[in-house]
C-alpha cells in the first residue's frame, strides 16, 4: 500500500491553485475598471460545433469577422460539415467577435442535405437557406470554443443586429447580450450543448436535439399562405425543405419576445416528444424575453457567480491540508486501508503458509515425506521442518511410523554472531517464527483422512549455522535464542500462543495426499517490525479464526481460498481485525516443495490476492469491500543489482504493479468514503531498483471513483479522478460533483512544480489557470464570452456587469 503515499504531495492538486484563487470570502457591487469586452490577442484558438435545423450534411460553414452591423465582413475560413453536421475551425484569432454562417454548398459532387425529423427524410437544402451564429472567442490558446449553428443561434444573431442601432456596433457586448437572451428563452445553453440524434440522424436523443426536432414539427403547419415559396411544388422532399426554410425565417422574424410563437413552439415541443417516443430530459418551455436586450448577459453572469459561490464555500475543504478536509480524508482512507490489512502482514501470511506446508508434510509423514525438509516459501524465505517421536522434541523420528510431532521454522533475516574458525563453522543469529505441532484426534484411510493438532508459535532470534547446501540449520535445543513473543513462554516449545488446527486431506489415484481444508482457531505469534533500526514483535499476538481451502496442484498455479477472522493485538492491547468473506483467495505457486529462491523468483508474477474483507481498525474505522493486489514483476535490472534472489523477491513483493480497493469506509456509523481507488505502475520491467521510483521512468497512476462525505454540505463525488506521475511530472484529469454542480478538471504539474489547470463547470463556465503566469490574471468564460476576470494577485474577480468580489 506504500504506492498510495507516492501522491502525498499532489493529492490536493485536484483543486490546486485555481480553486484557491477562487476562494472568495467577501463580495461587493462596486465598480470595476476592467473592460468587460473580450480583447483581441495574437493567440490562435479553435471553434467547433454542429450545424443543424435537422443535421446539415456537406453544408458550407464560413467564419467571418462581422462588420459594424453584424453582416459578414472579412472571411477567415470555410469548411464543409461532415455526415453528423459537425464542423471545426483552427487558427482563428483569439478574443475576436466571430460570425459563422452555414449555407448550401455549390459543390454538386457533395450536395448539401438536411435531416428532417418530422418526416424521417434527408432533403436537399434549398438555394438561399442559411443559419448563423455569433460568439466571442476565448482569449487564450487553451480556450475550448463551442458554438452550435441552429435556428436558435440565428434568432440570437438577428436580435444582436437589431440592437446595433442602440449600441452602435456589433461587438462582444451586443453578441453576449443576444446569446444570453436566447439561452434564457430556450431554457438551457443551446449554443454550447451539441444536439445528439440516433444513428439515422432523425430521432432526438438529448434536449438540444429535441428543441431542433420541435422546429421541424412546427414547420409541418406551413402553407402556401404563410410560405408562398410552396406554390407549384410537387416533390415531397422539396416541399419539406422549403417548409423548414420558411419556419426558420418565421422564428427569426418573431424573435424571443413573441407570445404566439412561444405558444406554438411549446406545443410542438410536447408533440415531438410524444411522436418520437423521446426518453431524454425534456427541455423547458420557451420563456418570452423583453424586446430590448438586457444590459448584461445575465445567464452567464449568474452561472459564473454560482460557481464562485460554490468554490468559496467548499474550497477550504477541497484544498485544505489540516483539519477535516478532502486531503485529510484521503490520507485517512489510505491509513485505514493499511490498518485494515495490518493483520495480513506479510510475516503473518508467511506464517500461515508455513503452517499449511507443515500440514502437507504431516499428511504425508507415513508415505515418503522426509524426516527433515527445507524449502523456500513464495517470498524467498526458508522454511525448515523436522519430525520427532513425541512432545519432548528430543528424538528425531527417522522411522515414518513413529512420527508424532513436528517443528517448523521460517527464517526471515540473518546476522553474523561468531565468525568461523579452522575448526568451527560461523554462527549466525536468525529471526524466525517457530511452529511446534502436537497431534490430537485423527483418522486415516486409503482415500483420505483428518487430523487435529495443537500449534504453538513464537517469534525469536535463534542461533544456528549454514549447511553446505546453503540452508540454515537452527540449533534450537542447545543454541542461544532470544524470545521476542511467546505469550510469556520462556521457550519456543512452551509458548502460550496456542491455536488448534484441523486438517482434512484426500488421496488421489497416484497415492498423493492433498489437503482439502484447514481450519485454524486460536493465538499465533505476531509479525515483526523494525523501529529505529531495532527489530521487535509487532504487537502481542495475532488471533486467528480461519478456514483455508486449497486447490493445490504440484508445480502448477494453485489457489488458496481463505475465509474467517484475523486480528492483530497491539502492545497497548488495542485490536485491529479483519474478516475475509467467501470469495477471498490467494493465487500462486503454493506447492513447490524444496524449490529454490530462483525458481520462486520466476513464479512471483503469478502471485495475486483477492480479498473480500470486513475490517475494523484501532482508530475506530470500519472497512467493507474488495482488495486486489497483483502483478509482482521482477525488474529487468535487478539481476545486476547485487541482491540475492531472495532479496529480489522481497523487493518485488513491495512493488505490485496493480492495487485496487472497492468498498465503503465508515467512522462513527457514517460512510465517509465509498467507491473505488486503484494504483497501477507501468514500466517496472525496466525499472532499476537502485533508483527511487519517483526518479525513474515508471508511470504511476492513481485513479479514484468515490463519494466523500463533506461536513454540512452535499457529498463530494470524485469521478474518474486520475493523477498520473512520471519523472516528477503529474497529469491531472477528472471531475468533481456535488449536488447538481460538477467541475471538470484537466491539467499538468511539471517537474519544476508549475501547475496548469483547466476547469469547466456544468453551467459552461470555464477557467484556465497557469501558476507561472506573470500577470496572475485569468478569464472566466461562458459560451465563448468573457464574463469575468480573475486577478489572483489583487484578490478580485470582476464581472462583465461591473460587479466584483474580493477576498
Amino acid at each position: 500500500m506504500q504506492d498510495f503515499e507516492q501522491f502525498r504531495r499532489v493529492r490536493h492538486l485536484v483543486a490546486g491553485a485555481a480553486l484557491v484563487a477562487l476562494s472568495a470570502c467577501g463580495g461587493g457591487g462596486g465598480g470595476s475598471d476592467a473592460d468587460p469586452q473580450a480583447q483581441p490577442s495574437s493567440s490562435k484558438v479553435t471553434l467547433s460545433g454542429v450545424a443543424a435545423k435537422g443535421l446539415l450534411r456537406n453544408a458550407l460553414v464560413t467564419a467571418y469577422l462581422p462588420d459594424a452591423k453584424g453582416q459578414p465582413g472579412q472571411k477567415l475560413a470555410e469548411v464543409l460539415s461532415d455526415a453528423n453536421g459537425h464542423y471545426a475551425f483552427t487558427g482563428l484569432p483569439a478574443g475576436q467577435t466571430i460570425l459563422v454562417v452555414a449555407s448550401r454548398s455549390t459543390d454538386s459532387a457533395k450536395p448539401t442535405t438536411m435531416a428532417d425529423e418530422a418526416t424521417d427524410q434527408d432533403v436537399p437544402v434549398p438555394v438561399g437557406f442559411e443559419l448563423s451564429a455569433a460568439t466571442v472567442l476565448g482569449t487564450t490558446s487553451v480556450s475550448d470554443n463551442l458554438l452550435q449553428i441552429t435556428p436558435y443561434s440565428s434568432m440570437a444573431v438577428d436580435k444582436a443586429r437589431q440592437a446595433v442601432a442602440a449600441t452602435g456596433k456589433f461587438d462582444s457586448t451586443t453578441v453576449g447580450k443576444a446569446n444570453a437572451d436566447i439561452r434564457r428563452y430556450v431554457g438551457f445553453d443551446v449554443l454550447s450543448e451539441a444536439p445528439v440524434f440516433d444513428a439515422t440522424g432523425h430521432a432526438p436523443v438529448n434536449a438540444a436535439a429535441l428543441a431542433l426536432a420541435s422546429v421541424s414539427t412546427l414547420a409541418q403547419a406551413q402553407s402556401t399562405e404563410s410560405c408562398p415559396a410552396l406554390a407549384g411544388l410537387t416533390d415531397d422532399k422539396a416541399i419539406t425543405a422549403v417548409k423548414a426554410q420558411c419556419q426558420v425565417d418565421s422564428l427569426r422574424k418573431a424573435g424571443t419576445s413573441d407570445d404566439a410563437m412561444r405558444d406554438r413552439l411549446d406545443a410542438a415541443r410536447l408533440a415531438t416528444a410524444s411522436q418520437e417516443s423521446y426518453a431524454g430530459a425534456l427541455p423547458p418551455a420557451p420563456a418570452v424575453q423583453p424586446v430590448s436586450l438586457k444590459d448584461v448577459p445575465v445567464g452567464d453572469i449568474e452561472a459564473t457567480k454560482s460557481l464562485t459561490s460554490y468554490l468559496r464555500s467548499d474550497v477550504p475543504f477541497i484544498v485544505g491540508t489540516t483539519g477535516d478536509t478532502l486531503n485529510t480524508r484521503v490520507q485517512q482512507v489510505q491509513n485505514d486501508l493499511i490498518a485494515a490489512i495490518n493483520p495480513l502482514d506479510s510475516a503473518n501470511v508467511r506464517l500461515l503458509d508455513a503452517i499449511f506446508y507443515a500440514f502437507n508434510l504431516a499428511a504425508q509423514r507415513e508415505y515418503g515425506a522426509p524426516v527433515s525438509s527445507t524449502r523456500f516459501d513464495g517470498h524467498g524465505r526458508q522454511i525448515g521442518c523436522t519430525f520427532y517421536t513425541d512432545n519432548t522434541y528430543s528424538v528425531v523420528a527417522f522411522d515414518p511410523a513413529k512420527r508424532e510431532t513436528q517443528v517448523c521454522r521460517i527464517s526471515y533475516a540473518y546476522t553474523l554472531k561468531t565468525p568461523a574458525t579452522p575448526t568451527t563453522p560461523a554462527v549466525y543469529r536468525a529471526l524466525q517464527h517457530a511452529i511446534f505441532m502436537e497431534p490430537g484426534n485423527s483418522s486415516d484411510a486409503p482415500t483420505g483422512g483428518f487430523s487435529d493438532f495443537k500449534v504453538r508459535t513464537s517469534l525469536l532470534w535463534q542461533d544456528g549455522t549454514f549447511a553446505a547446501d546453503g540452508s540454515f540449520e537452527p540449533d534450537w535445543q542447545s543454541g542461544e535464542h532470544i524470545m521476542l513473543a511467546a505469550g510469556g513462554g520462556s521457550e519456543p516449545f512452551n509458548s502460550t500462543l496456542v491455536a488448534t488446527a484441523s486438517v482434512s486431506w484426500v488421496v488421489d489415484a497416484s497415492g498423493s495426499d492433498y489437503i482439502t481444508r484447514l481450519s485454524l482457531i486460536g493465538d499465533l505469534a505476531p509479525a515483526y517490525e523494525r523501529v529505529q533500526n531495532v527489530v521487535q514483535a509487532k504487537g502481542l499476538k495475532t488471533t486467528a479464526d480461519l478456514v483455508l481451502a486449497p486447490d493445490a496442484r504440484p508445480n502448477q498455479l494453485s489457489k488458496l481460498a481463505v475465509t474467517g477472522g484475523f486480528s492483530a493485538v497491539a502492545s497497548d492491547g488495542s485490536v485491529s481485525s479483519i474478516k475475509l468473506l467467501n470469495g477471498s483467495a490467494i493465487q500462486g505457486w503454493l506447492t513447490l516443495p524444496d524449490s529454490t529462491a530462483d525458481q520462486f523468483l520466476a513464479k512471483t508474477d503469478d502471485l495475486a490476492l483477492h480479498l473480500i474483507l470486513q475490517a475494523a481498525t484501532q482508530s475506530g474505522s470500519v472497512i467493507r469491500g474488495a482488495l486486489d493486489v497483483s502483478k509482482f514483476t521482477d525488474t529487468a535490472l535487478a539481476l545486476g543489482s547485487g541482491l540475492t534472489a531472495s532479496q529480489r523477491i522481497g523487493k518485488q513483493l513491495n512493488l505490485p504493479a496493480q492495487i485496487s480497493f472497492s468498498g465503503v469506509m465508515e467512522r462513527g456509523g457514517q460512510a465517509v468514503f465509498s467507491g473505488a481507488v486503484s494504483v497501477t505502475m507501468d514500466g517496472l520491467s525496466t525499472y532499476d531498483i537502485n533508483v527511487p521510483i519517483e526518479d525513474s521512468a515508471v508511470t504511476v497512476a492513481l485513479k479514484i471513483n468515490a463519494t466523500v462525505q463533506v461536513p454540512s454540505r452535499p457529498d463530494l463525488t470524485l469521478k474518474d479522478l486520475i493523477l498520473t506521475r512520471k519523472s516528477h511530472v503529474v497529469d491531472i484529469a477528472g471531475q468533481l460533483e456535488q449536488g447538481t454542480l460538477w467541475v471538470r478538471l484537466a491539467g499538468k504539474q511539471d517537474a519544476a512544480g508549475v501547475l496548469k489547470l483547466d476547469l469547466l463547470s456544468d453551467s459552461g463556465v470555464s477557467l484556465a489557470v497557469d501558476s507561472s503566469s506573470v500577470t496572475g490574471k485569468f478569464s472566466l468564460m461562458r459560451g465563448g464570452n468573457e464574463v469575468g476576470l480573475l486577478d489572483s494577485r489583487a484578490g478580485q474577480i470582476s464581472y462583465a456587469d461591473g460587479s466584483y468580489e474580493r477576498w
